[in-house]
């Protein structure tokens, strides 16, 4: 998955088009949690939080980035964007 090999260059460039997230709330996967991402998050003062894996907060977080999903996907039927 894109997401996964690049977390660390696709965080810089959220936080710098977007702003910092005051809280970054990451499943425990390798590329979430290396030091690269722990540094750049303490450098722009973002607190990283890593989820447990197999918990009930992973499942509901799943959720959740379903429904943003599902949600981006329908805006962007209704605006024709590509």
């Amino acid at each position: 998955m894109w997401a996964n090999r690049h977390f660390s260059s696709a965080l810089r460039m959220f936080a710098k088009y977007v702003g910092a997230p005051d809280v970054l709330v990451a499943a425990s996967q390798p590329m979430q949690k290396k030091q690269e991402v722990k540094g750049f998050c303490n450098k722009i003062g973002t607190k990283l939080s890593l989820l447990e894996d197999s918990t009930q907060w992973v499942n509901r977080a799943e959720l959740y980035v379903g429904f943003l999903k599902e949600g981006t996907r329908k805006d962007m039927r209704e605006k024709h964007s590509p």
